[in-house]
């Protein structure tokens, strides 16, 4: 992982120890909002990349079960999806080929850009809970983006940029009767 996006857990707010919890999302029905051990949380904006921005420590795990150091990753309205560099991929096992991953061609703020799809996606640890994230890993990106399709689908995301933070609120789980996925256990 680069260096400019590791942090060494001291800029990390703390919390109260979570319950064990399951969490699904469903496209068919807005999710229904938790309060308590796991309710609303804020955090600062951290700096990256020459400015404050709304970053969350993250560790993914490779494919062999080994949770990576610890990186920032921007919350980003703007990405469809949790994406990550093309040099992470390594670390967690994961061969951007042909075969391995499926190849794309994508528009982006900053242009047209290639990205590898690895369609099995990847575990994350987020603040004590662990994450299915959908796994694309973009060339010319330098910072992992958690992404509208899978981290905000599991959060209420609130940006306050007056105060320079943000806050997460745990949506409820869904049991498989409600329609819902039920993933993310911890």
């Amino acid at each position: 992982m680069s260096n400019s996006t590791r942090e060494n857990g001291s800029g990390q707010s703390s919390s109260t120890s979570p319950s064990t919890q399951t969490r699904s999302t469903s496209t068919d029905r807005p999710p229904i909002l938790v309060r308590g051990e796991r309710g609303p949380k804020t955090y600062p904006y951290k700096t990256l990349a020459g400015g404050l921005v709304p970053a969350l420590a993250i560790r993914l795990v490779s494919l062999d079960g080994v949770p990576q150091p610890p990186a920032l990753a921007v919350i980003d309205s703007g990405a469809d999806r949790s994406t990550f560099p093309p040099d992470w991929a390594r670390g967690l096992g994961i061969e951007l080929e042909e075969g391995c991953c499926e190849k794309e061609t994508a528009v982006t703020a900053g242009g047209e850009t290639e990205l590898w799809v690895y369609k099995p996606g990847v575990k994350a640890l987020i603040d004590g809970l662990e994450h299915h994230l959908k796994a694309t890993f973009c060339v010319g990106l330098e910072v992992a983006l958690l992404g509208r399709k899978d981290f905000f689908a599991d959060y209420k995301v609130t940006f306050d940029e007056r105060l320079e933070c943000f806050t997460l609120e745990p949506y409820k789980a869904r049991s498989r009767s409600e329609g819902g996925r039920v993933r993310h256990k911890r």
